[in-house]
């Protein structure tokens, strides 16, 4: 059975893309190290949950004032 694939778009700072770039071109065994790092991160992560519907209010709210400035 062939790996299903999807594409996922994201903003972040400039410095983390960059980052990530120098990583991803240059050692693939760091790149596991520092997304091995960021997943346990997130999985400890003890911060409250959001709810979905909750995060994408807030995003609209963010678009909208932007809209609007």
């Amino acid at each position: 059975m062939a790996a299903q694939t999807s594409m996922l778009h994201i903003r972040v700072d400039e410095k983390l893309k960059a980052d990530a770039a120098d990583i991803l071109a240059n050692d693939p065994e760091a790149y596991d190290k520092w997304s091995r790092a960021a997943v346990h991160e997130a999985v400890v992560d003890n911060r409250p949950g959001m709810l979905h519907q909750q995060v994408m209010d807030e995003l609209q709210a963010l678009i909208d004032r932007k809209r609007q400035a």
